[in-house]
C-alpha cells in the first residue's frame, strides 16, 4: 500500500510537471497566458479589449429554390436553342420541357465554411465584431429536365420520353459580416451568447452541364448565374468555453437569411421559359461552426 501511495505521488508531480512545461512552453512560443488555476479565468468580454475566433463549420439549407421550376411547351416542328445547341422538336405532340424546383442541398454537396472574426468589447457583457468567412461546396449530378416528346439534337434522334441531368459548377462564396454580441452568464466557464448578424457575399458564376444518355448528347458550359454581390442578415446563437485567461473554445449555430443570385440568361433566353428556372439563388440556413477564442 505504502509502495502504491509513493508511486501514486510521483507520478501525479511527474504529470503536473509535463503539463507545467508544456504550458511554459506555449506562453514562450506563444505568447499566451495558459493558466489553470481557478482563480485565472478572465472576464468575458471586456470592455475596450480585442479577441479574434478562427472557425470552421458547415451550414444546412432549410429553405430556398437554388433551382426554381419551369415549363417549355414546343410544337411539332419548331427548334429552339441552348447554349447555341439547336433541338429541333419531331413527333405529333410536340415537346414538353418541364424543371422541378431545388434547394441547395439537392444540387450541392455540404458545404464547408472556414472564417476568421475581430471582436472588441463594448463592455463587459457585450461586444461588436467583423467576420470574413469563405465558403466551397461541389456540384452533384442530379435530375434537372423531364422531357415528354422526341427530337433531334444535332444531328442524334432523342427518345420520346427522357430525363436529363446535370451538375452545377462547385460554389465559391466570399462573405463580410458585422454584428453585435451579447453574453447571459459571466460567472463560470460557461459563457453562452446571443448575436445579430449583417453582411454581404460575393459568389462566384455558376454555370451548368447537362447530359442525355440514351442519344449521348451533352451540352456543357451553361451561364446559370452572373458574378453576384448578394447581403446576408441573420441571428446567432452559441457558447464560450474558457480553457484559460486568454484561450476559449465554442459552438455556434442560428437563422441567416442570404438573398438571391443575379440570373445569367445568355445561354438560356432562346429557350424561353426554361430562363425562369435561374430566378432563385436565395436561401434560409442554418450553419454549424467551431470556434477558438484568442483574447489579447
Amino acid at each position: 500500500m505504502q509502495n502504491y501511495v509513493l508511486f501514486f505521488g510521483s507520478w501525479t508531480i511527474k504529470k503536473y510537471a509535463l503539463v507545467s512545461s508544456v504550458c511554459a512552453a506555449l506562453s514562450l512560443s506563444f505568447g499566451v497566458d495558459i493558466a489553470f488555476a481557478a482563480g485565472g479565468l478572465r472576464s468575458l468580454p471586456s470592455k475596450g479589449a480585442i479577441s479574434i475566433e478562427p472557425n470552421i463549420g458547415t451550414s444546412f439549407s432549410v429553405s430556398g429554390n437554388f433551382l426554381d421550376s419551369a415549363i417549355l411547351n414546343r410544337g411539332s416542328g419548331e427548334i429552339f436553342t441552348i447554349s447555341g445547341t439547336a433541338i429541333a422538336v419531331g413527333g405529333i405532340g410536340g415537346f414538353i420541357a418541364s424543371i422541378t424546383s431545388r434547394q441547395f442541398y439537392d444540387v450541392y454537396n455540404t458545404p464547408y465554411k472556414i472564417g476568421l472574426n475581430l471582436n472588441y468589447g463594448l463592455s463587459n457583457n457585450s461586444e461588436v465584431f467583423g467576420s470574413v468567412r469563405y465558403t466551397q461546396a461541389s456540384g452533384k449530378i442530379f435530375n434537372v429536365i423531364d422531357v415528354s416528346g422526341a427530337g433531334v439534337v444535332v444531328g442524334r434522334a432523342i427518345p420520346p420520353a427522357f430525363t436529363v441531368r446535370g451538375k452545377f459548377d462547385d460554389y465559391h462564396e466570399l462573405a463580410f459580416e458585422g454584428g453585435y454580441r451579447h453574453f447571459y452568464s459571466l460567472s463560470g466557464k460557461f459563457k453562452p451568447y446571443a448575436a445579430v448578424i449583417l453582411g454581404v457575399r460575393r459568389v462566384g458564376k455558376i454555370e451548368i452541364d447537362l447530359s442525355e444518355s440514351t442519344s449521348g448528347t451533352t451540352i456543357n458550359n451553361i451561364k446559370f448565374f452572373d458574378k453576384t454581390v448578394a447581403y446576408r442578415a441573420g441571428f446567432q446563437a452559441g457558447f464560450l468555453y474558457d480553457f484559460s485567461t486568454s484561450i476559449a473554445v465554442g459552438i455556434e449555430t442560428g437563422v441567416i437569411y442570404n438573398s438571391g443570385l443575379k440570373a445569367d440568361d445568355t445561354d438560356l433566353s432562346s429557350a424561353e421559359s426554361l430562363a425562369a428556372s435561374n430566378n432563385g439563388g436565395g436561401s434560409l440556413e442554418i450553419p454549424l461552426t467551431a470556434k477558438v477564442n484568442i483574447a489579447f
